[in-house]
């Protein structure tokens, strides 16, 4: 997760005796540009990125929990009810291809397998004969 490279883990260097804090961990939050990593506050990160603090706070607590950065579960969803099926994605190329065409005569030599277009005299009742 790009967030989570972002932002890095480590133990407080100082500890007041004085002070009653629980903190466990400190987070320094950074980006990198042009090959230089640089140092920014946590609203600067969230502004960066054009999300919220919370979404931030929930990727430490993450990272707190766990020692490491979350996984990346992007695109990992097996299930896929709603793929189609080759057969059926064949069915839909056939129609299509069987659809009369014309060649449009803008910038045809510059995009000879662009510019295809529906002609327009077709009607829903002969596009299914």
């Amino acid at each position: 997760m790009y967030i989570s490279n972002c932002i890095k883990s480590f133990q407080p260097k100082r500890r007041y005796a004085a002070s009653n804090s629980n903190r466990q961990v400190t987070y320094e939050y950074s980006v990198t540009a042009d090959s230089v990593s640089i140092s920014i506050c946590k609203e600067a990160l969230a502004s960066i990125l054009g999300i919220k603090i919370a979404k931030i706070n929930y990727v430490c607590d993450l990272i707190k929990k766990r020692n490491c950065p979350p996984e990346d579960k992007r695109g990992k969803n097996q299930s896929r009810t709603k793929k189609l099926s080759e057969e059926k994605k064949q069915e839909v190329m056939d129609f299509l291809d069987s659809i009369p065409k014309y060649r449009s005569h803008y910038t045809w030599r510059h995009n000879p397998h662009r510019h295809i277009l529906l002609k327009t005299d077709m009607d829903l009742q002969s596009g299914h004969s």
